[in-house]
């Protein structure tokens, strides 16, 4: 019975008026737009439709199209392509926005690898090579869904997430509500994923090092007033000299050197 009821609904769902199904395409992120492709003939003409990915590069990369194209076009492209029979185009948007997704993930893999360069035992990175990482983030212009992609992923270490985060802060490049990036990192599986933040202030009680272990779900939802959101943006963006930063995968508290860590 629910094997004939899916049947069903796969039926419904691929003789839906094409304005219609334009809208539902229109309404999905560049992952979902793919998953929802490779369902059927229909869904893969609709989702290869040049204005959908017009509209997802819009997205992504608002200011690589002239403010001349606003959303109305793309609502009336979607209207003018419904009254006609689709047919698999030639998908040029499609083809422009893996063209420069391309070149953002090699720029991305530079960075990444900068950032890894820099990690030193036992995976640990300070502040200043962060900092200089997401200056370059910022100098190729990578946006807040490139972040998401590229750097709020599983398959890069939690230093590298951290990076992208940091990013984010120091650059204002931030989704338009909180729970957008807490709900990227749910979907990308690392919003428990950990690290150890450690700092020094020299002018206070001697310089004793303190540490925060805090998650990367804890850090997206308290950039604007967190503790170590706090610390790490008065020594770089403030110029504290004085406070020196380490973010760590691991507590360094029985290694050499860190024995006198106290939580804060």
């Amino acid at each position: 019975m629910d094997q004939k009821l899916e049947i069903t609904e796969i039926c419904l769902l691929n003789s839906l008026p094409n304005d219609t199904a334009l809208k539902i395409a229109s309404s999905l992120q560049v992952a979902g737009v793919c998953k929802l492709s490779s369902s059927s003939r229909f869904w893969r003409v609709i989702c290869g439709s040049d204005c959908i990915w017009k509209a997802l590069y819009r997205k992504r990369w608002p200011a690589e199209i002239g403010s001349d194209h606003k959303d109305s076009s793309v609502h009336e492209s979607q209207s003018r392509q419904a009254n006609q029979q689709l047919e698999p185009s030639v998908e040029e948007w499609r083809k422009i926005y893996r063209y420069k997704h391309e070149e953002m993930a090699t720029k991305a893999a530079s960075i990444i690898n900068y950032v890894e360069e820099n990690v030193w035992p036992p995976d640990s990175i300070e502040l200043n090579f962060i900092n200089e990482a997401a200056g370059y983030m910022d100098w190729e212009k990578f946006g807040i869904i490139d972040v998401e992609l590229l750097f709020l992923r599983a398959g890069v270490s939690v230093l590298v997430n951290s990076v992208g985060l940091f990013y984010c802060w120091l650059y204002d490049v931030m989704p338009e509500t909180e729970e957008s990036l807490l709900d990227a990192l749910e979907i990308s599986g690392i919003s428990e994923r950990q690290v150890w933040a450690k700092w020094w202030v020299y002018n206070q009680a001697e310089g004793i090092p303190r540490e925060k272990l805090v998650s990367l779900k804890d850090l997206a939802a308290s950039y604007r007033g967190g503790k170590v959101v706090d610390i790490m943006r008065r020594s770089v963006v403030k110029g504290e000299n004085e406070i020196t930063v380490i973010v760590s995968a691991v507590n360094l508290s029985p290694y050499p050197g860190f024995a006198k860590l106290q939580t804060c």
